[in-house]
């Protein structure tokens, strides 16, 4: 099966500003309470100095100063948790045009102290796409002249250079949450399903042994109400018709929200399958 199911790789740490504070170890607690056999504690990387603060009232990640503390406590609490359940530490690098630079410096001064992490958009010409729509379409609809195809293409495309860029040899490996920029698709409904452009982009990242964050987390945000990795393609590739590995992903930022959407992850996949291939 490509799909990893016994693990939640995406999971916020206590030191997330937009989460919800909660010990990370709570989250490991819980996560040993559903029965994972491990976690991936994964971190926003903060952003670069000099890139435009986003217009938010929330934090998108935390500041520099805690990238040192964040891997001394996760580390610790990796091998405190050894003998119970598999915990890897690492962090959610966003894929700034630009700024690739920064990115492989911080990537190498990082890397070997990780064993986990994620590639991932936000941000569209230094636009975030926030899952409140208006800030959205304020700060970066007039960019492409409103009209919402570009700005889908416009992402595919982002997510598509990400895939393909090199960013040294601690390049995150496992894609992110590959339909994000339908976070706000319920408000402003998406204008198609960019099959070809997805479809492309996993290939390309297969191509390049990366895996998929299978991230359910769209399914609990009110704008969305959907899983960010499109179900028509999660039975493609429980079908075997796209060939790449996918590990859930609940993208906690609270401890409730550990391993939330496994049960319609699987729901989904068994439903393309015969019954006798159920996962």
């Amino acid at each position: 099966m490509p799909f990893v199911f016994d693990w939640d790789g995406h999971i916020h740490s206590g030191f997330c500003p937009h989460g919800s504070g909660e010990p990370t170890r709570a989250s490991i607690d819980r996560a040993i309470e559903l029965g994972f056999r491990g976690v991936s504690i994964i971190e926003h990387y903060p952003l670069p100095p000099g890139f435009p603060e986003p217009p938010t009232s929330l934090p998108v990640g935390p500041g520099i100063a805690m990238v040192d503390p964040y891997l001394e406590e996760t580390l610790a609490l990796r091998d405190e948790y050894a003998d119970r359940i598999e915990v890897r530490v690492g962090f959610e690098w966003d894929y700034l045009p630009g700024w690739e630079d920064w990115t492989i410096e911080q990537l190498e001064r990082t890397g070997p102290q990780t064993q986990d992490g994620l590639l991932s958009v936000h941000f569209l010409k230094e636009s975030i796409i926030d899952e409140t729509a208006e800030i959205f379409i304020r700060s970066y609809m007039p960019l492409v002249d409103g009209i919402l195809e570009k700005a889908y293409l416009d992402y595919y495309e982002t997510v598509m250079a990400s895939v393909k860029a090199d960013l040294g040899q601690y390049k995150p490996q496992r894609l992110s949450h590959i339909n994000l920029i339908r976070r706000s698709q319920v408000v402003f409904p998406a204008p198609g399903e960019f099959r070809n452009e997805i479809i492309e982009i996993v290939r390309e990242a297969a191509s390049r042994n990366m895996q998929l964050d299978l991230n359910m987390s769209g399914l609990r945000r009110q704008n969305c109400k959907e899983p960010f990795v499109p179900v028509w393609l999660i039975e493609l590739i429980a079908r075997n018709e796209i060939e790449i590995e996918c590990v859930f992903g609940s993208d906690a930022h609270n401890v409730s929200n550990v391993g939330n959407g496994l049960k319609e992850a699987i729901e989904i996949v068994n439903r393309a399958l015969p019954a006798s291939e159920s996962a």
